[in-house]
């Protein structure tokens, strides 16, 4: 029932499987999430390799930050990252950006392709917030796959900085 899920992780171990089944269930419950390494001042693990992991393993792509309940160390950062969360799971991003954006996209990587029929990106925009919703029109539905899906969903979290975002993209295809 939460807007911004923090998923706290011991830093001695890592993040877990159970910490990547947490975060997924926060996900499915559109909640906006922040992952915290806990205990950071007896581990002190590499931030790149924890920002693979994370990237690799949760298609939310939560923003990290490190902490120490005994030290107090970071502390007074997460509830500012979880506010930064909670203002992107509310905003709005106007359609002039976004279609500005799905042009250069599409430009960079063109739409898949069936024989002689390829994946057309027509226009993008937003329907709702919390979590924030989009509607992508396409010439035919049939030809979005999965994999550029979930391409086009990055890129839209990068440009935006949406990561740590729930996204909701309904595709709709042309009738024909």
């Amino acid at each position: 029932r939460s807007d911004v899920a923090i998923v706290v992780c011991d830093a001695q171990e890592g993040v877990t499987d159970s910490d990547l089944a947490v975060a997924e269930q926060a996900a499915k419950a559109h909640c906006a999430t922040l992952l915290v390494m806990n205990k950071w001042d007896m581990a002190q693990p590499e931030l790149d390799h924890v920002h693979g992991i994370v990237r690799a393993k949760i298609r939310q792509r939560p923003p990290v930050e490190v902490s120490s309940a005994a030290t107090g160390e970071g502390i007074d950062r997460l509830l500012p990252a979880a506010l930064r969360l909670y203002d992107r799971l509310s905003e709005r991003i106007s359609t002039n950006k976004l279609n500005t954006e799905l042009r250069r996209l599409a430009e960079e990587r063109p739409g898949p392709r069936d024989g002689q029929r390829r994946l057309s990106l027509r226009y993008l925009v937003q329907t709702g917030v919390m979590p924030p919703t989009f509607r992508l029109d396409v010439n035919d539905r049939v030809l979005m796959t999965r994999d550029y899906g979930f391409w086009l969903e990055n890129r839209l979290r990068r440009t935006f900085d949406l990561d740590g975002i729930p996204l909701i993209i309904e595709v709709r295809g042309r009738q024909h």
